[in-house]
């Protein structure tokens, strides 16, 4: 009975694990598709796109990445996308 016990809550911890890492992966697939978005966006709104500037969106967070689409929709060039920053997130 304990063995079987202790069987179950051993099945159940693996599932857990197994549950946490898909979620991750789905969570880090999420993330790359954004920052694949944002700099496709980026280069197609404004051609030339410093090195220095895509690597710092590659460095962004996840919510930041949001916040940058919406700035790159909005913004007349690369210029006033940069003027544009908010205090939470510097380009």
């Amino acid at each position: 009975m304990l063995s079987e016990r202790i069987d179950e809550w051993e099945q159940e911890k693996i599932q857990q694990g197994l549950q946490q890492g898909l979620q991750q992966g789905s969570q880090q697939a999420e993330y790359k598709e954004r920052l694949s978005f944002s700099i496709k966006l980026l280069e197609h709104k404004f051609t030339a796109v410093p090195a220095s500037f895509r690597e710092k969106i590659e460095r962004m967070p996840s919510e930041a990445l949001n916040n940058l689409i919406d700035r790159i929709l909005k913004a007349a060039s690369l210029e006033e996308l940069v003027e544009s920053q908010t205090s939470s997130f510097q380009l």
